[in-house]
């Protein structure tokens, strides 16, 4: 496929022409000339005036449109003009500068940048949240797709894991960002959101070494810019896997660039993220004093009833339970839940952690392994970490009690979970 198209100006119009399906007789008509003449210039043997190809440019609702090579260059310029106003998020800029440059989709002899333009605009959609619409517009360009620049191929594939993202289609949205990494092009590169985007899907799948690799890919790809918004989620997201995996090394030092980056770019959601990493990260060590105090500092960074929110109450109830407070604790227990009202995971989680309180119970261990471990260890993997917890919880109560037996069941029971969250569960599908 060329770049630019090397058509006769008189063959541009009568493609256009047919494809708006007017007559040449409409068309000669409309701009004062006769039907002789338009068929003259359409087929090559007459120069079509400046003022006739106006006039016809007019008639043909494409005043703006890029005919020839230079107007296509320039065209082409102004759509990554367009293609970094959207990556900016200058929504309203973009949209207005989207309208001007409307008129490629009316030449049908541009098909390659017309499909550009289609992808550019599916972003600025999708940054809109329109995923409807712009689902459309992918869909009305996926039999041309496959033929078209692999800058078109790139936006088209982001786009399409966006979408299956939102829409919780994890594999098929890691299968487009992957397919997006390998068309790397001169205009368009693989960058810190798109690793991001695949270390989360990862985790959420339950892959935490893939997720690592590609959080850790996504931060080398911000590090020249201390400014970057993205920094203080990923560094926040890698302490959490490498919490996870027990490389409680540097750990600490990540939490604390996270909350430099988050406290530097004043976003309120980053610092309480990375508060409560911090807090996290203490409780594991069993400061539970200092993890309190973080949790606190983190609660007013996020609106109530958050999954944030929700889940910091959460972490402040299990710290004050360790430290034997356990009036304060089944409070806040109390608190979360009626916040936490009609989210069924939120509320699984409260009651898991009050029936952690009374394992003197049998109703409460029976809760524990028959409920509370089957439904976390098939989530993602933040929800088999509370599986995990849930193990060791029930694990030592059976050791305590010399329940040796038992103890190895729920020993062996772990393990399997530790495995799928560290690599995944095991499918036909290659990743």
């Amino acid at each position: 496929m060329q770049k630019y198209s090397t058509l006769p100006i008189g063959e541009k119009i009568k493609l256009i022409r047919n494809a708006k399906g007017l007559s040449q007789e409409n068309v000669a008509k409309a701009v004062n000339s006769s039907e002789s003449t338009l068929s003259r210039i359409e087929q090559g043997q007459a120069e079509c005036s400046t003022e006739m190809l106006t006039a016809i440019k007019e008639y043909l609702s494409i005043k703006n449109a890029p005919l020839f090579e230079h107007e296509l260059k320039i065209y082409e310029d102004q759509l990554w003009v367009l293609n970094d106003l959207t990556n900016a998020r200058r929504l309203t800029d973009a949209k207005d500068m989207q309208k001007s440059m409307f008129t490629i989709t009316e030449l049908p002899f541009e098909r390659d940048l017309s499909i550009l333009y289609s992808m550019i605009n599916v972003r600025l959609l999708l940054w809109e949240q329109d995923l409807d619409t712009g689902e459309e517009e992918l869909n009305n360009v996926e039999q041309y797709i496959e033929d078209a620049s692999s800058d078109a191929k790139h936006l088209y594939y982001r786009s399409r894991g966006v979408i299956a993202s939102h829409r919780g289609d994890l594999k098929v949205a890691l299968k487009h960002y992957l397919q997006v990494i390998n068309l790397q092009t001169d205009n368009l590169k693989a960058d810190a959101p798109l690793y991001n985007n695949i270390g989360t899907i990862y985790r959420k799948l339950g892959k935490l070494f893939h997720a690592i690799r590609y959080h850790e890919r996504a931060l080398w790809e911000c590090a020249h810019d201390r400014t970057h918004m993205l920094k203080p989620y990923i560094n926040t997201a890698l302490c959490e896997c490498y919490a996870l995996v027990g490389e409680f090394d540097n750990v600490m030092k990540m939490a604390e660039e996270a909350l430099s980056h988050a406290n530097g770019i004043n976003d309120k959601m980053s610092i309480g993220n990375a508060l409560s990493c911090k807090g996290g990260i203490y409780s594991r060590i069993g400061n539970h004093e200092e993890a309190l105090m973080l949790y606190n500092q983190s609660l007013p960074c996020y609106e109530k009833d958050s999954p944030e929110y929700l889940i910091c109450i959460l972490n402040k109830a299990k710290c004050l339970n360790k430290m034997k407070n356990y009036s304060e604790s089944k409070e806040l227990i109390k608190q979360g839940m009626l916040l936490a009202e009609g989210n069924e995971m939120h509320i699984l989680l409260f009651k898991t952690q009050l029936h952690s309180m009374t394992l003197n119970d049998s109703q409460s261990v029976d809760y524990i392994e028959s409920v509370a471990i089957p439904y976390f260890k098939v989530r993602d993997v933040s929800s088999r970490a509370v599986a995990l917890d849930c193990c060791d919880t029930l694990e030592s109560h059976y050791k305590k009690k010399g329940s040796q037996k038992k103890a190895m069941a729920i020993a062996v029971v772990a393990r399997d979970i530790y495995k799928e969250m560290m690599y995944g569960v095991p499918d036909t599908e290659s990743t």
